[in-house]
């Protein structure tokens, strides 16, 4: 129970036991807003086409990101339109906790960018 909420103990045990026959289950969006954190990282390409079978690297590249985040409980997010998008507004929007980019395109305007960000950004 949350150190600010002050209920009885007998209040406390039928929210419990309401909630389990309720099946009540903490929405993890709603958490992510309380503790400001997403658990969410996206995984940026540059030059994303698809992921075939003919290119083993990307392949390989996102199980081991996915094998890494999926671990520690973090989801992953793969979104190539972000990376078009240079805009540190939508890097700090607030979807993700971190960012991985693969293939950055290094111009000036994505160094702001980068330097901008709020959160931590892997290249």
């Amino acid at each position: 129970m949350a150190a600010n909420v002050r209920v009885g103990a007998e209040t406390a045990e039928t929210i419990r036991r309401v909630a389990k026959e309720l099946r009540y289950q903490p929405n993890r969006l709603a958490r992510s807003f309380r503790l400001q954190r997403t658990y969410t990282i996206g995984l940026l390409f540059s030059h994303f086409g698809r992921i075939g079978e003919l290119d083993g690297y990307f392949a390989a590249l996102l199980n081991g990101v996915m094998s890494a985040t999926f671990q520690s409980e973090y989801g992953l997010t793969v979104c190539p339109k972000l990376a078009r998008s240079s805009s540190s507004v939508v890097m700090n929007d607030g979807r993700f906790d971190g960012l991985l980019s693969c293939k950055p395109d290094y111009t000036a305007k994505n160094a702001e960018a980068i330097k901008q960000s709020e959160i931590p950004i892997v290249m």
